[in-house]
């Protein structure tokens, strides 16, 4: 990203200190839920585990949705697509136009133009969503790690070590336990919870 000398270093006594280009800021607790080679890097630590990740496409939509509620998955067999979020619905008490985003995991980076297609034909065909029209996206990478079985469990040593330099590591990227939003948030607070006893 923008700060590419980004840092996290004990320091100050207890403290762990975040450095970027242009601040720096001092935290007593630090909780990573980015990936753990990211993680390994931030800490200066050596990585031993092999990870595999997928991307996600964040696609970001207007259009007028047919049937009541805030999250769609799709339980289909067709349709790249997983989940739509419908964020007018949520925040907005009342808009002639809903605006929601579209998440598709991915291999690669690559095919977003590809995956919006066929979400407006899929979700028209199904009569969740009237005139969607595209007017964003983002992709994200190493959002979703792939555990597979069998493979050489370095990923133990890593969360070890980073748990031993003083990080708590938590969520699908940290533990890889794939936890709703709501789930994570209750994780992250228990973890707090426990430091401050």
């Amino acid at each position: 990203g923008k700060n590419t000398n980004l840092l996290l270093h004990g320091g100050r006594g207890s403290e762990f200190v975040l450095t970027t280009k242009t601040w720096e800021r001092a935290y007593t607790n630090v909780i990573s839920t980015i990936p753990v080679r990211a993680t390994l890097r931030l800490l200066g630590l050596p990585q031993h585990g092999d990870y595999e990740t997928m991307y996600l496409h964040s696609l970001f939509f207007r259009g007028i949705l047919g049937p009541p509620g805030e999250i769609f998955f799709n339980f289909t067999p067709h349709g790249a697509w997983k989940r739509a979020v419908v964020f007018s619905r949520m925040y907005a008490a009342s808009v002639a136009e809903d605006h929601f985003t579209v998440e598709v995991t991915s291999r690669s980076a690559a095919g977003t133009t590809a995956f919006a297609d066929e979400f407006a034909e899929h979700a028209t065909a199904l009569g969740l969503v009237r005139e969607p029209r595209l007017v964003g996206s983002l992709v994200t990478p190493d959002a979703y790690p792939v555990y597979r079985k069998g493979r050489s469990d370095g990923g133990s040593i890593d969360r070890r070590q980073i748990e031993e330099a003083g990080v708590w590591v938590a969520g699908r990227q940290g533990r890889f336990e794939y936890l709703r939003s709501s789930e994570a948030m209750k994780q992250a607070a228990s973890v707090v919870q426990g430091s401050e006893a």
